[in-house]
């Protein structure tokens, strides 16, 4: 009887995975991820999900007009970065663009790396002509949805609201190239004087990293290249005072020499608590050098975190300090990682916001707000990505799991 019952199990759940492998592993996946956490509750909602796989259309359409050999000069520049697996600067061309018939500007190719160029489904940086708006953004970027993890970009931006800092548009549209089939894409914004605005922050320069260097390192595999050897560039230059670009660049350029502390360079409770939501996004993609950005406040003299590129978002096994204090820096040079912690007032900032974002109910009543705007997003989403499924339980546990570790870590004793 033992033995019948016990091959009667193994055949259930050779059958269970055998469901579930059959479903596409985005959904399994998850479902197995809420049986390994306990989280019942977000279990139900991933079933859930699994038996009512609805989809809707993205609700705004964006049609581009681009010339045949103005399209041909972008495949053009799109064939030799993907024969070369990185994009370079003379690859970089603008091209004239029509947009939705009446507003003019200029396209060209985004992506450092192939994934923004497979087969048609390229990625485009786009730049108005000056008084002319798409969605409140006069430069944005358009990709596949995938190249910043379907929902989670947005989920990011929106949190990062919430919680005072600047926020980019993200949303997805329907793309019309040349009257060519529809297709879900992703809508960015660029970092730009309206976006400062938007955000109620005064006009200053942004700065950031400039990505050659990073490239040159990929080609010779060579990823941790120090961001002290690389060239910083103002994102907003027009209309900038020299002076104000100099100083932003500067404040970077010694924090990056170890001139200057974290504390003395930047805005240190925004960095600490920015740092902290990466931990509870499970997101170390935002924290690689080559994807930041910086506002420079001009009246404190200090530079603000603007999140960009948080990709797909997961479950964490430690936390930023956790890396840090075991020397394993995810997908970023250890200099740039090494330079915050080492500051005392950037440890009180990053753990005052960990027990923030920890703190009972924060985060679920941020999720009960936004529910309905991550729902149908996912529905679009779907459109684009069968079966494609955003788990918020991950957040929840990810919170949990900072708690924990605020409860083993002796305040005292962490520097």
């Amino acid at each position: 009887m033992k033995k019948r019952n016990l091959i009667l199990l193994v055949i259930g759940i050779s059958l269970l995975f055998s469901i579930l492998v059959t479903l596409q592993l985005n959904w399994s996946r998850q479902i197995v991820k809420s049986l390994y956490y306990g989280e019942a509750k977000y279990l139900t909602s991933a079933i859930k999900q699994l038996f009512h796989n609805d989809e809707t259309e993205a609700s705004e359409n964006l049609e581009l007009k681009i010339n045949p050999d103005d399209l041909k000069v972008l495949s053009r520049h799109r064939d030799r970065a993907y024969l070369n697996n990185f994009i370079s600067a003379s690859e970089k061309e603008y091209v004239p663009v029509i947009i939705n018939d009446t507003t003019y500007g200029k396209i060209r190719l985004k992506g450092n790396l192939n994934d923004h160029r497979i087969k048609n489904e390229w990625s485009y940086k786009v730049n108005l002509q000056k008084n002319h708006f798409v969605f409140g953004c006069e430069e944005f970027c358009l990709l596949k949805p995938e190249r910043r993890g379907f929902v989670s970009e947005y989920f990011m931006h929106k949190i990062m609201k919430h919680l005072g800092f600047i926020g980019l548009h993200y949303n997805f549209i329907n793309l019309i190239l040349n009257d060519a089939p529809t297709r879900v894409y992703a809508i960015e914004e660029g970092f730009t004087d309206v976006l400062l605005t938007k955000n109620g922050k005064s006009i200053a320069p942004i700065i950031k990293f400039d990505d050659d260097k990073y490239l040159e390192a990929l080609k010779r595999d060579k990823i941790k290249i120090s961001p002290a050897n690389v060239k910083i560039v103002c994102l907003n230059k027009k209309g900038k005072s020299e002076a104000d670009i100099l100083e932003a660049k500067t404040l970077l350029s010694d924090f990056c020499f170890h001139k200057k502390s974290a504390s003395e360079v930047f805005n240190i409770e925004k960095l600490g608590l920015y740092f902290a939501v990466m931990d509870l996004l499970g997101n170390t993609h935002s924290i690689i050098w080559k994807n930041q950005r910086f506002y420079f406040e001009k009246t404190t003299k200090r530079l603000e975190p603007i999140a960009y590129d948080g990709n797909e978002h997961d479950n964490i096994q430690s936390t930023l300090y956790g890396h840090w204090q075991r020397k394993k820096y995810p997908l970023a040079s250890h200099d740039w990682i090494n330079n915050f912690f080492q500051d005392p007032l950037f440890l009180q900032a990053y753990f005052n916001g960990l027990k923030k974002l920890s703190s009972p109910q924060y985060l679920e009543v941020f999720l009960n707000k936004n529910t309905s705007d991550f729902q149908t997003l996912t529905r679009v989403a779907r459109t684009d990505k069968r079966n494609y499924l955003f788990y918020d339980y991950k957040y929840i546990v990810n919170r949990d799991f900072i708690a924990s570790f605020l409860l083993k870590t002796d305040i005292n004793k962490r520097n």
